[in-house]
């Protein structure tokens, strides 16, 4: 659900990009063999086990997170707020029913593709390559994190639900 297979295959309308896939997973085998099938691997490398330190270092590296999720199972997307953590540009899906594009749209730049669309992915990538292109400084933005995704205020909300429900009880 996660349509790593997608952004691969963007890759064959990007020229210029290369890609970092982070984690691991049952789907990493085929991920592999269709990265040779279509001739990429020189433009895409696959990391797992990084510690804290090291996810990190790959954020702060990027010029893009692209999250190209397929499937509402991707309910919210926590790589999006580790994304906004380090104010990064982020590239998401239109998932039905699920919550994706709507915390993509708290980063300072983004784009918005339809899922399981590889050349309108590719399209949204570039569009946000191009913006950024045109506004250098805004690769790197500093941005408060909104409240909404604050720990502090998540604590406040789940106590409320639960003093709700055990109340109704």
């Amino acid at each position: 659900y996660k349509g790593v297979d997608v952004l691969i295959k963007s890759l064959t309308y990007l020229s210029d990009c290369q890609l970092t896939v982070v984690g691991d997973g049952p789907e990493r085998l085929k991920l592999k063999t269709l990265v040779e099938d279509l001739q990429l691997t020189t433009r895409v490398r696959f990391l797992s086990n990084l510690g804290d330190t090291d996810l990190w270092e790959m954020y702060d590296q990027c010029d893009i997170v692209c999250l190209p999720s397929v499937d509402k199972t991707e309910a919210f997307g926590v790589v999006l707020l580790e994304a906004l953590h380090m104010g990064k540009p982020v590239v998401a899906t239109e998932i039905p029913g699920s919550g994706v594009p709507w915390v993509a749209s708290h980063a300072a730049r983004y784009k918005i593709a339809p899922p399981r669309n590889a050349k309108a992915l590719a399209n949204a990538i570039a569009e946000l390559t191009v913006d950024l292109s045109k506004s250098p400084a805004a690769l790197n933005v500093e941005l408060d994190v909104p409240e909404t995704f604050s720990l502090d205020n998540q604590e406040v909300q789940i106590r409320h639900l639960y003093t709700q429900v055990l109340e109704g009880a």
